[in-house]
């Protein structure tokens, strides 16, 4: 894990219980895994300057905040559903519809993958630090670690 639950809750003032947060975190840091191409894992996070680490650790925050939506979103439309909370209803041949409009659009694979994408992206960009340039993002593999962008090289 890049984060811990004591980081999450002082550091990035996070809502959720440790059980929720635990429930999220292995999630989180996979995906960051996945998008970095692997540059980020649990035996590279130190690797990193302590300003990369700390947006590294504030993205897997906002991923499990995130996540906690989408499950926030499951739950609340299997609880429409199966107690009740009826949109509009008919008497004469029995139509029932359910509200799930809230939902819905936390529900769809395609939106979650866009909401997590942007926050990894809004985290972890492409910068310089301190002369050496990061781009975790990038699907190419670069042998030069040299800034490029920026003056202090």
């Amino acid at each position: 894990m890049f984060v811990d639950y004591e980081f999450y809750k002082n550091n990035f003032k996070g809502k959720l219980s440790a059980e929720e947060f635990d429930k999220f975190v292995n999630l989180s840091c996979m995906k960051i895994t996945k998008e970095t191409c692997s540059r980020v894992t649990d035996g590279t996070l130190n690797n990193f300057p302590n300003e990369l680490i700390l947006d590294i650790k504030t993205c897997v925050c906002a991923l499990i905040d995130k996540l906690k939506i989408f499950q926030d979103a499951l739950d609340f439309n299997e609880k429409s559903v199966n107690s009740g909370a009826v949109k509009s209803q008919t008497a004469g041949t029995v139509s029932v519809t359910y509200d799930t409009s809230f939902s819905s659009y936390f529900l769809d694979s395609k939106n979650q993958e866009i909401q997590i994408k942007s926050i990894i992206n809004a985290y972890l960009f492409p910068r310089c630090i301190n002369g050496k340039f990061y781009n975790l993002l990038s699907k190419i593999i670069e042998n030069s670690n040299s800034c490029k962008t920026c003056s202090l090289v």
